[in-house]
């Protein structure tokens, strides 16, 4: 029984690991399309005042 046990914590741990660093990588992701949209909208504003 404990076998069982320690194979489901572990499998928990590992999908939990996983998921946090996934759950990372998109953050990052979000934050440079965030910086990208702000570049562009400046840019543009750039462009109509011109």
């Amino acid at each position: 029984m404990d076998i069982y046990v320690a194979l489901a914590v572990s499998i928990a741990v590992g999908t939990f690991s996983y998921t946090a660093s996934f759950q990372g990588k998109l953050n990052r992701q979000n934050k440079r399309m965030e910086q990208l949209e702000k570049r562009i909208n400046q840019l543009e504003g750039e462009e109509r005042e011109r």
